[in-house]
C-alpha cells in the first residue's frame, strides 16, 4: 500500500512540476507579447466599445418609448388644430386637462 502512495505522490509531484512550467513559459510569453503601453491602449478601445453598444442598447431599449411619444406629440398637435378650428380656448398640451366643463367655446 505504501508502494502506490509513493508512486502516486510521484505522479502528483511530476504533474505539478509540469504544470508549473507550462505557467511559467505561457507567462513569460504573454510579457513579451504585450507590453503596458499595448494594454493600456487596448483597454480603452475596449471601454469606448463598451461605452458605445450601452448607448446603442439603450437607443434600441427606448425606441417603442421614443415613437410612442412622438405619435402622442402628433395627435396633440391634430386635437389643437381641430379645437382651434372649432374655437375652442384654454386648452393645454396635457391630455388630463382635455375636460369639456373647462372648455370655452365661441358659438358667434
Amino acid at each position: 500500500m505504501s508502494h502506490i502512495i509513493k508512486t502516486w505522490r510521484g505522479w502528483m509531484n511530476r504533474a505539478r512540476a509540469e504544470a508549473e512550467k507550462a505557467f511559467k513559459s505561457k507567462e513569460k510569453s504573454m510579457e513579451s507579447e504585450i507590453s503596458l503601453e499595448e494594454m493600456g491602449k487596448q483597454i480603452e478601445e475596449l471601454e469606448s466599445q463598451l461605452r458605445d453598444m450601452k448607448m446603442a442598447y439603450r437607443d434600441k431599449k427606448m425606441a417603442g418609448l421614443k415613437s410612442a411619444m412622438e405619435a402622442r406629440k402628433s395627435a396633440d398637435e391634430a386635437v389643437r388644430e381641430e379645437l382651434k378650428a372649432l374655437g375652442v380656448s384654454g386648452y393645454s398640451s396635457s391630455w388630463s386637462s382635455l375636460d369639456p366643463s373647462r372648455l370655452y367655446t365661441r358659438w358667434y
